[in-house]
């Protein structure tokens, strides 16, 4: 892996709530080694509370490409 091979690429990713909200529609990124992303969006979306729930409530399509040795962290709002 180089420095401009991403470690995480998004291809064509949508995730929809099990309510049917669309919290991503066709989501095309790429982060570098190194890059730190932060994830921000209206209070009540689910950004860190459905991160971690363990209950199925999205439904997605699309790819999530993670490469072999990329090191990934993720920080939760709350512990």
């Amino acid at each position: 892996m180089t420095a401009e091979t991403p470690a995480l690429r998004l291809r064509d990713l949508s995730v929809t709530l099990d309510d049917g909200t669309a919290v991503l529609e066709d989501t095309d990124v790429a982060i570098k080694p190194g890059e730190r992303v932060l994830i921000v969006g209206e209070s009540g979306t689910g950004k860190s509370t459905r991160t971690w729930d363990r209950r199925p409530m999205a439904m997605g399509d699309g790819m999530i490409e993670l490469q072999k040795h990329a090191k990934l962290m993720l920080l939760p709002q709350r512990s």
